[in-house]
């Protein structure tokens, strides 16, 4: 976590990108001979899964606190949040949903508030991973239809379980101490 927050920090400062902030938490993880570890659940990560998780949320988690004190600053609680196709079944219940960032939901407004932006996130909205986000809530804001497509999400889930079966077969193949192992890891790779 220390890795994490050392290098996000400059990303926020606006002095690094986020792909610059992951390789200095890789190179900080290899200089001390960090290549993974267990999480709470019993899932094991490889580092460079981690890395690049644990930064995207960093800076994602930042941008979502900036934007709510920026509009509470300019007079603005109500907020919608975002509509995206092949969502999870976390976020799918707030999509499109108003929301109060304050807590202070003002029935007069003549909008249903579903809740505060604070219990969403506790639900699960904006988890590692998450590509909603939200705007400003105004009277004349358009609805966003039905985007629900759980087929587009599992293929999407397994698009990304092939990836990691890839990379990891990639890094058998620089292991290999033989040209037979060597060439099965790279079977691997195509299949």
């Amino acid at each position: 976590r220390r890795v994490i927050a050392d290098a996000t920090a400059r990303a926020l400062l606006g002095v690094q990108t986020r792909r610059e902030v992951a390789q200095e938490a890789l190179d900080e993880f290899a200089r001390r001979g960090i290549t993974g570890y267990w999480d709470r659940k019993g899932r094991r990560w490889e580092i460079e899964a981690y890395t690049e998780m644990a930064t995207r949320s960093s800076l994602m988690n930042a941008a979502i606190e900036g934007q709510a004190s920026r509009l509470e600053a300019n007079g603005f609680d109500l907020v919608v949040i975002s509509d995206v196709p092949q969502e999870c079944k976390l976020c799918r219940p707030w999509e499109a949903k108003v929301l109060s960032l304050s807590g202070g939901i003002d029935a007069a407004v003549g909008v249903t508030v579903a809740g505060t932006l604070d219990e969403a996130r506790a639900d699960g909205l904006f988890h590692p991973g998450c590509r909603h986000s939200y705007t400003a809530w105004h009277r004349h804001v358009r609805s966003f239809g039905e985007t629900a497509d759980p087929e587009g999400a599992a293929a999407r889930q397994k698009l990304r379980y092939l990836e990691r079966q890839v990379r990891a077969a990639k890094r058998q193949k620089l292991a290999a101490l033989d040209n037979d192992a060597a060439r099965k890891a790279q079977q691997r790779v195509t299949e």
